[in-house]
């Protein structure tokens, strides 16, 4: 770990300064390795504020700003194993060496450092988690506490996400776009990024990013009922369902109780929310699956045709119309057949379809898919129509769609996105040893690879600014 403090040598002419009034230009000039020249060796495009102004010498003095109150420091806790560097929190799971290798939990312990309200060897069961992403050599996980904590300040809840961003070496692509969507007054609820990095059984395992799972629970989405026998419309229910090709091939996957599919646009939907085990009757849960699938099919075709009545009366458009600017923004191309999540509040009195929370954005910028972390970086990729989803079909055919689109990019994404830019290049500029120790782990074999995809991606989140505030602006 690179030295962090100043040597005592370099204090004492600092005192011979103070005492006799030299000048700064006096003091020799910091050592290799000393906190100062440290502080010099920033990366690029990092953002930098301007020099004050010089103040005239008739003016007054300035008095002296008002206190700050100091930061809530956070409590150190020694871990049974070396760590080189204490930029990012540290999230330690331990299995007693049992292996997580698949869908199946295994119970352990887990201890959050580096925070304002650590935990320490808190129970729970671990399991590897995600379609694609499972079998890449970064796996990516989930976490079910015994008990609902709070990680970071969140809502307390049990179920918790290891994003691990295989594809993505910068591990700044989940991070960026679930900032921005958070930046969105019409999702209800948006996964909240935190970097860490991560060490399983007292092995580095690489920087993740850890958010909350998106399900039904109050303190996230807030859908769960008590589902009554009374029920007998799907306007009585609240329900959370995902479009994915992938459902067919999940653990316990059956046709028409865990998803269903849609011949009228070739797609397949899973049902997160509610399950079978959750209705009284197993007669009532088919018909509320039926109703459902009848719904879906119906709203398809209205995007199919870009329906501006149904969509209107039917759909939350604001929600659609925010996903879509994400996607747009981040270059998504996979939304066109997995990982759309939509969710239906009939039960609390609202009858409209909502979309979101947007997820999964590992391997965006439209790039073409490799099923490799990203070595192909090329600006003039750009928005296929023939690959948009479905439900993105009445922002390319209507014109009445599209111009609502203009108007919230113009009204409220462009400022965002430079907050999203200055974040991304800030969390970068904080974590340098950790995505050392990353590369080191994931990319040994691709010395650049890291370096490459953190520049690149800055650089294509300020030229797609610059695009979208000239062609939507």
């Amino acid at each position: 770990m690179r030295n962090r403090y100043i040597p005592l040598v370099l204090c004492i002419p600092a005192l011979i300064c103070l005492l006799t009034g030299c000048n700064r230009s006096d003091l020799p000039s910091p050592p290799d390795g000393s906190a100062e020249a440290v502080l010099t060796e920033a990366p690029t495009d990092v953002i930098t504020l301007p020099e004050d102004p010089p103040v005239p010498t008739d003016a007054p003095a300035a008095e002296d700003p008002p206190a700050e109150p100091p930061a809530e420091e956070t409590r150190p806790i020694d871990l049974p194993f070396p760590v080189p560097t204490d930029e990012l929190p540290v999230l330690s799971v331990h299995t007693d060496g049992v292996a997580v290798d698949s869908r199946s939990y295994v119970d352990m312990t887990m201890t959050l450092t580096g925070v304002a309200d650590p935990l320490v060897n808190v129970s729970g069961s671990i399991r590897l988690r995600g379609n694609s992403t499972y079998s890449f050599p970064k796996k990516p996980y989930r976490i079910k506490l015994d008990q609902k904590h709070s990680l970071f300040g969140l809502d307390k809840a049990k179920s918790w996400v290891l994003l691990a961003d295989w594809l993505d070496p910068s591990t700044l692509h989940n991070y960026a776009a679930l900032t921005l969507a958070k930046s969105s007054e019409h999702f209800d609820f948006v996964p909240t990024p935190h970097k860490v990095n991560l060490y399983m059984n007292g092995e580095y395992a690489g920087v993740y990013t850890l958010c909350e799972q998106v399900q039904e629970q109050a303190g996230r989405l807030d859908l769960e009922m008590e589902i009554k026998r009374s029920m007998t419309e799907l306007s009585d229910y609240n329900f959370l369902i995902c479009l994915n090709y992938n459902a067919p091939e999940k653990p316990g996957a059956e046709e028409g109780v865990t998803y269903f599919y849609l011949s009228n646009c070739d797609r397949y939907f899973e049902l997160e929310y509610p399950t079978r085990e959750d209705f009284p009757s197993e007669a009532q849960f088919n018909r509320f699956f039926g109703d459902l699938e009848d719904y879906m099919r119906e709203t398809v075709n209205a995007f199919r045709t870009s329906d501006r009545r149904y969509l209107n009366e039917n759909v939350d458009t604001d929600t659609l119309i925010d996903l879509f600017i994400v996607d747009q923004i981040m270059g998504e191309r996979d939304h066109h057949w997995k990982s759309v999540f939509m969710y239906y509040k009939g039960a609390d009195g609202d009858e409209k379809l909502h979309f979101g929370p947007p997820w999964d954005y590992d391997f965006c910028m439209f790039t073409e898919w490799t099923s490799e972390p990203n070595e192909e970086f090329d600006l003039s990729n750009k928005f296929n129509p023939a690959e948009a989803s479905v439900f993105f079909r009445p922002f390319l055919d209507s014109s009445y769609f599209s111009r609502k689109v203009k108007t919230r990019y113009e009204q409220h994404f462009s400022e965002a996105l430079d907050g999203v830019i200055a974040d991304v290049e800030a969390m970068a500029a904080a974590m340098p040893e950790s995505l050392h120790m990353n590369q080191d782990t994931w990319y040994a074999d691709k010395p650049t690879i890291t370096e490459d995809n953190v520049s690149f991606f800055v650089k294509y989140l300020k030229h797609r600014k610059s695009t979208l505030d000239r062609e939507w602006g």
